[in-house]
């Protein structure tokens, strides 16, 4: 069910401009029998969306399902070829670019391979796959997670993370590639402790804010942190909580200008920082309590309502609400 709640942010500053968040309405966008669970939604040109979620019983039954909308999320139906995932990027040149990178072994000279594909008509249609490498200064098997970001001058970045070697607890890490995807060389740690959390940082997702700032947002077993970069990602500074919990967090820069944080378990919770700075931060509002595996995606629709994908659903043989699992979308008017 929907409700409205708050809790204490740690480490956080309240903002103090005022803002109006309002539930507009709740829908379903799939339903099964099984679980479903981990919904990433890619935004392409128009109406278009992708969404890619797990049916199943995580790592037990668990496969791939996706859907695409052609009318802003209004109605869902499976694609009829092979789509964009959830974790792609929408290009200035109207191509869209998803990496696939999941803790792949070295080579023998200790890059590790990844594929960086194209895909032409918003998202819609394959277009080019580049093989390629990532060059660490350490031994890391890195996990791509959540974020790609287009540079202004035409380079992308990416977010991975990884145990390095010699350590017991995750590294965020940010990557570069100038060429497209050939080669993916490493930019800068985000952040790293063997002291923070149960797991370390992980499930890295960063923001480019209005005045260029990198902003990014990671789980580490405990608390929610975030951590700044002023140079494009090359330097971060110290991570701050800004919660007290959450897994897998999405940020989003709205077009009016907020800036909306989205993480979960227990729940789905929602933090806003109105100026769009990340610097200050309204109180959590929940958005929903119930069984789901708490991951979302947050994407802007047409009319610059925030779209809030989360999993209401049995999660690691936990029962769901009911006889059905449920992907819902809320949409909800933030207004300033």
């Amino acid at each position: 069910m929907l409700a409205f709640a708050t809790i204490i942010a740690m480490g956080s500053t309240l903002a103090q401009q005022p803002l109006e968040v309002k539930v507009t309405r709740t829908v379903t966008v799939a339903e099964a029998e099984e679980e479903l669970n981990f919904p990433w939604v890619f935004r392409g040109p128009g109406g278009f969306l992708s969404l890619a979620c797990s049916i199943g019983q995580h790592t037990v039954t668990e496969r791939g399902m996706a859907l695409v909308s052609e009318d802003d999320g209004e109605t869902w139906s499976p694609p009829k070829g092979a789509v964009i995932g959830g974790q792609g990027l929408l290009l200035r040149d109207g191509r869209a670019v998803q990496l696939s990178c999941w803790g792949p072994e070295p080579d023998a000279d200790g890059a590790y391979p990844v594929s960086t594909a194209y895909f032409a008509d918003g998202g819609r249609e394959p277009a080019e796959t580049v093989p390629g490498l990532v060059t660490l200064p350490f031994m890391m098997k890195p996990h791509f997670h959540r974020s790609l970001i287009e540079m202004p001058d035409g380079s992308l970045l990416a977010t991975i993370y990884g145990t390095q070697e010699g350590q017991k607890k995750y590294t965020s890490a940010l990557i570069r590639t100038d060429d497209g995807g050939r080669n993916w060389r490493f930019l800068s740690v985000i952040a790293q402790s063997e002291e923070v959390g149960d797991e370390g940082f992980c499930e890295p997702v960063i923001a480019r804010l209005a005045n260029g700032d990198l902003l990014c947002a990671m789980r580490v077993g405990g608390p929610l942190y975030v951590c700044r970069s002023t140079d494009e990602g090359r330097t971060w500074d110290q991570p701050v909580a800004v919660a007290d919990h959450g897994v897998c967090p999405d940020l989003l820069l709205m077009r009016n200008g907020v800036l909306a944080l989205s993480f979960g378990r227990p729940n789905v919770d929602l933090l806003f920082s109105p100026d769009g700075d990340g610097r200050e931060w309204t109180a959590p509002l929940t958005l929903y309590r119930g069984n789901g595996c708490s991951y979302t995606s947050l994407r802007e629709a047409e009319n610059g309502e925030l779209m809030v994908f989360f999993s209401q659903s049995g999660f690691c043989g936990t029962p769901g609400p009911g006889p059905l699992n449920m992907i819902r979308l809320a949409r909800l008017s933030v207004r300033r």
